[in-house]
């Protein structure tokens, strides 16, 4: 399914600001929430009607999406273009962690749409890999969030 989606997904995202907005909209769909209902909300969430998959700060991260994209794509694209596979998936992870309700997991899942870097290590993943549900949460330490970044990625790869 990845290698047959994630390129499609990729060509939407890196295309234009509103093709990396309706990912990012879609990842934060997919937060605490089964994939079926994230699928099913999706089409509501980008009419900008209430959808069950939309709750809490997820609407901030919305908002914020849909105010900044054209900065957050540019940042994106800049640094998928202009640095190393691993630099790029560690900045990329800062960068998309700036949305409201996006920790490591779904910037993860964002970049790993988009870019092919990173991934998504999820509550679900984190219990099937044994780790804590708070092992990466560290990343809204200013100081540490860097290392956390690295290690997540590294985690993915």
């Amino acid at each position: 399914m990845f290698a047959e989606h994630q390129p499609q997904l990729a060509r939407l995202a890196q295309a234009s600001p509103s093709g990396l907005e309706r990912i990012i909209t879609f990842a934060l769909c997919t937060i605490r929430q089964p994939l079926r209902i994230a699928v099913a909300d999706y089409p509501r969430v980008r009419r900008g009607d209430d959808a069950q998959s939309i709750f809490g700060a997820k609407r901030r991260g919305l908002t914020y999406v849909a105010e900044h994209a054209p900065e957050l794509w540019e940042r994106c694209e800049y640094a998928y273009e202009e640095s190393e596979p691993e630099d790029a998936a560690d900045t990329l992870l800062g960068i998309l962690t700036e949305v409201p309700c996006l920790g490591p997991a779904k910037a993860g899942f964002v970049a790993q749409m988009a870019y092919g870097l990173s991934g998504c290590i999820d509550t679900h993943n984190l219990t099937r890999f044994g780790l804590d549900e708070r092992h990466f949460e560290a990343h809204k330490q200013r100081p540490r969030r860097w290392s956390i970044y690295r290690d997540y990625n590294a985690f993915c790869r």
